[in-house]
């Protein structure tokens, strides 16, 4: 399965995906690195300096623009991550490729778990650089330690793992990126939807069994307009709240069999 991985993140290059994705990421940290600076005074505080303007002193700055970070990529760039994954879920069934690569004896559920884990080793990527990078350079700059932004990160990655599960098992019926595209786009705004239902959804449907079917439709699919909340949660002050981290994992393992499944059942 490592061949597999190393050759879909390769493949992945060559067409492009994680080029953007991850020159994005340089070009977004480039600007922090270029933007910002830290100033030691005479009393030994450390001040941030964004833009050429004195923001504060760097124990309190830090926190709020790592927790920023946090909600761009649990926002804005979790949507680019599907655009850039979702074509490495489909590309391995085109015609002629597929037959080529299942006669080598590979196991099918390698090439659908190799496929998948390059996909999200590609966000992991991008998180790194947008995130990661510009918390280490403050701990060693200006001494603010990354304290608990790592698993923060952590939460925001199996967010990300969940909706691409459910593009992956979907991508064996359908081989079209653009369909996985689609569905990674809406459930998105459906995790936001479904969270809040209560106030959002449900003064306006008042039947009962509408109702019974929305909130099953909320304890199945992932939580993860709840899980970017979740990170920010816990990176500020360790709050974990755990009914949206084990039905979302339920559902990464579920939607991963389905899709294997879905797979071994595909004749070429």
């Amino acid at each position: 399965m490592g061949t597999v991985l190393w050759f879909a993140l390769r493949e992945s290059f060559h067409r492009r995906m994680a080029l953007v994705l991850l020159a994005l990421s340089l070009i977004i940290v480039g600007v922090f690195f270029w933007g910002a600076r830290f100033e030691t005074q005479p009393g030994g505080n450390v001040m941030v300096i964004l833009a050429g303007r004195l923001e504060g002193r760097a124990d309190k700055v830090i926190p709020t623009l790592l927790q920023q970070h946090l909600m761009f990529i649990s926002g804005p760039w979790f949507i680019l991550g599907i655009f850039a994954g979702a074509p490495l879920l489909t590309s391995f069934l085109e015609k002629g490729w597929a037959e080529m690569q299942f006669s080598k004896g590979i196991g099918r559920w390698q090439l659908f778990l190799g496929r998948y884990l390059a996909a999200l080793a590609l966000f992991a990527a991008s998180m790194f650089l947008l995130v990661g990078v510009p918390a280490l350079y403050a701990w060693i700059a200006a001494g603010v330690p990354p304290g608990r932004l790592w698993l923060a990160m952590a939460i925001v990655l199996f967010s990300f793992a969940a909706v691409l599960a459910m593009l992956a098992a979907v991508a064996m019926a359908v081989p079209n990126p653009a369909i996985p595209i689609m569905l990674g786009f809406v459930q998105t705004i459906l995790s936001a939807v479904l969270a809040e239902r209560q106030a959002m959804l449900y003064e306006v449907i008042t039947a009962k069994w509408a109702q019974w079917l929305i909130d099953w439709a909320y304890r199945i699919l992932p939580k993860t307009t709840e899980l970017g909340g979740l990170a920010i949660s816990y990176y500020r002050g360790g709050t974990v709240v755990w009914w949206p981290v084990w039905s979302t994992g339920a559902f990464i393992v579920a939607v991963l069999g389905l899709g294997i499944w879905g797979l071994h059942r595909k004749s070429f």
